[in-house]
């Protein structure tokens, strides 16, 4: 196995150290929405991700964190919207 990938929920740290104990094989964690088909960001394969983390877009997807008034910044209250460069 060269490449394992979690999600549909945060990975645990204990079950990634685990996992790849038993495989020899990292596990990385990413992000993904049904509209996203089905992954938008993940961390890299090569076990420089950190666990907890969404990791970085895929290519051709750009991601935003927005306020409610879907302005970037630091509120209490965020969203995280995706796009794909394909479709400007």
């Amino acid at each position: 196995m060269k490449v394992s990938s979690g999600g549909g929920m945060a990975v645990q740290k204990a079950v990634a150290e685990k996992w790849q104990q038993v495989t020899g094989c990292y596990l990385s964690e990413g992000y993904g929405l049904t509209e996203t088909s089905p992954v938008a960001t993940t961390n890299p394969y090569d076990g420089t991700g950190k666990i907890g983390a969404i990791g970085m877009p895929l290519p051709s997807t750009d991601r935003r964190i927005v306020d409610e008034q879907g302005a970037c910044g630091r509120a209490e209250t965020r969203s995280v919207k995706f796009r794909s460069k394909a479709h400007k």
